[in-house]
């Protein structure tokens, strides 16, 4: 009697175990940009290094899902999807990203008994509104400087710019504040 229900439990708890442990990858990228990253650290004990990677959409459950193939050290790729096999990792790019791109997707290992996955979060943010950012209070250095030096951050993309120094300085502390602290 056990041996049937044990065998359910271990399969359940296998099956549970594999989604539990699965690895992943969280991807940003703005509207009209590309993003690049690597599906690589799968999870299996064998070398999947010979073995075909694909790329494809949530649920990933049949050849309908399936995005992109590619053979070992072989590249395919759509009008707006790029994928390496490099063996070890699989490398996906998207060009052109589009708000409709934000979805899950999954990196997945071709093997003969059960395939590896990836879990890949890809969430696309609105280009031009967020591009340029200004910290709406001014960074201080309490260095040794009196009064402090104050500077305005403003990045860009990955870009960070530094102007200073603002006409800024921070209020003298009172008497009062001073024996409180």
């Amino acid at each position: 009697a056990c041996a049937r229900a044990c065998a359910i439990s271990a399969l359940f708890s296998l099956a549970v175990l594999s989604i539990v442990e699965m690895k992943i990858v969280s991807v940003t990228g703005r509207v009209g940009s590309a993003v690049s990253f690597h599906c690589s650290g799968w999870d299996t004990q064998t070398d999947i290094a010979s073995y075909d990677k694909y790329f494809c959409k949530d649920p990933c459950k049949s050849g309908k899902d399936v995005i992109l193939t590619a053979s070992f050290m072989k590249t395919d790729q759509t009008n707006k999807i790029q994928i390496s096999n490099k063996g070890e990792s699989l490398l996906v790019t998207f060009t052109d990203l589009q708000m409709s791109d934000s979805k899950t997707y999954y990196c997945g290992v071709d093997r003969f008994f059960r395939d590896n996955y990836i879990k890949v979060n890809l969430k696309v943010l609105q280009g031009k509104n967020l591009l340029k950012q200004t910290l709406l209070a001014p960074l201080c250095l309490l260095l040794s400087s009196t009064p402090p030096t104050c500077l305005q951050v403003t990045w860009v993309a990955q870009e960070v710019s530094l102007s200073l120094p603002l006409p800024f300085t921070l209020p003298q502390r009172d008497q009062k504040h001073k024996e409180q602290v």
